[in-house]
């Protein structure tokens, strides 16, 4: 390999790492991530029924 190549790779490694760092710190604050997708699928099921009802409201 390139050392240019090796080099990104090694970035791409060290960025992984550090953002998965950055997860398990944001879960040890309080919020765990069952809060976290608890508040995302609510959030989803407002989105779902928002274009449900614009699509029925359409026809």
């Amino acid at each position: 390999m390139d050392k240019k190549v090796k080099f990104l790779h090694s970035q791409q490694f060290t960025t992984q790492v550090k953002t998965q760092w950055r997860r398990i710190m944001w879960d040890l604050r309080g919020e765990s991530l069952s809060q976290y997708r608890r508040k995302l699928e609510l959030h989803l099921d407002a989105i779902n029924l928002f274009l449900n009802t614009l699509i029925w409201y359409a026809m």
